[in-house]
């Protein structure tokens, strides 16, 4: 395990495209308002290059830890300088990593990610489905004559 003071040097702004990341896990989140994350235990993976990574790098890292593939999980991110209330993201598919990104591109070299077993308590993944632009289909019928 690498301290926080060494992930900085290890990840200076000439390494633009590299990050670490913090990884929780078998933590669970409080109720909100006040949230946190308590009881669990962490990890860090470093030097991990931002045009490579995906979800499928983030399951190879929480197998790494000893969890299964078959294992439910839910993964969110935390934006650095904001509480757990206002500031995690769902990390569930390349589109959330390219969220992630975008903060990392920034200039945040760490982020701190989440695991939640079983079930989900926050609404990241939730409200990403209701805030996602729905497709409408109108069938109309053209007069006669219309193309």
């Amino acid at each position: 395990m690498i301290s926080s003071e060494r992930l900085a040097i290890i990840i200076d702004s000439s390494q633009e495209s590299l990050f670490a990341l913090k990884l929780n896990y078998v933590g669970i989140f409080t109720e909100s308002p006040g949230r946190s994350y308590v009881n669990g235990d962490f990890a860090y993976f470093d030097c991990i290059d931002i045009d490579e990574f995906s979800i499928h790098e983030l399951n190879d890292m929480v197998k790494k830890l000893g969890f299964s593939s078959k294992t439910i999980m839910n993964y969110n991110f935390l934006k650095l300088d904001m509480n757990f209330d206002n500031g995690l993201y769902a990390l569930g598919n390349d589109d959330d990593v390219r969220r992630m990104v975008e903060y990392i591109r920034l200039g945040y070299k760490r982020i701190d990610a989440y695991i939640e077993h079983d079930k989900t308590t926050v609404y990241t993944y939730i409200e990403a489905a209701y805030n996602a632009p729905s497709k409408k289909c109108v069938i109309m019928k053209l007069p006669n004559g219309g193309c």
